[in-house]
């Protein structure tokens, strides 16, 4: 708790740095497609290999100059539920005050490519969303920025779906099933 409501704090000071500085703020999230039967390690090694070979991409690096990009602040998330482990990723990306809109379809087909040169199935539309203005504002608010990028561990998936924590705790009360998890 102590360590992330010091996240918390620092997380509101640069939302709020980065305000009083003019910047644009947009919430970008990353998914995959996942099945049952997949491994955790396996999805977060593809997952983690697939972000970052879209960004090390001409692709990316085009759309990070041109964006002026300044910085980003990241959250992975997992969840169980009945179509397995969900991998998906929060960030809030910082970028200048001048400098072109993200453009979703590019990205997109960015992120396809990179899951599939990573070993994932190609997403779908839903596999990345980038959003900003009051439409990151209205997303990210369910909770504030701050407890959506940091507290993931208090979320449940859809459909019942539980995360580690969750997981945890059930086992704990005595849940075979959720201890071999």
């Amino acid at each position: 708790p102590m360590i992330a409501e010091r996240r918390r704090e620092e997380l509101v000071e640069a939302l709020s740095a980065a305000r009083d500085r003019g910047m644009r703020v947009y919430h970008l999230v990353l998914t995959a497609p996942h099945q049952l039967g997949d491994e955790l390690v396996v999805l977060l090694k593809m997952f983690a290999d697939a972000r970052r070979t879209m960004m090390n991409r001409k692709g990316w690096k085009r759309f990070a100059a041109a964006a002026r990009i300044v910085g980003s602040i990241r959250a992975l998330e997992l969840t169980r539920g009945q179509n397995g482990w969900h991998v998906h990723s929060h960030e809030l990306i910082f970028l200048d005050p001048v400098g072109e809109e993200p453009d979703s379809e590019k990205l997109l087909s960015l992120w396809q490519a990179a899951c599939v040169a990573s070993g994932l199935e190609e997403p779908n539309e839903h596999g990345l969303v980038i959003e900003g203005g009051a439409e990151a504002a209205r997303y990210v608010g369910k909770w504030g920025a701050p407890e959506e990028m940091l507290k993931s561990h208090l979320k449940r998936g859809r459909r019942a779906g539980a995360t580690p924590w969750g997981l945890l705790q059930a086992a704990a009360d005595g849940d075979e099933f959720a201890a071999e998890l």
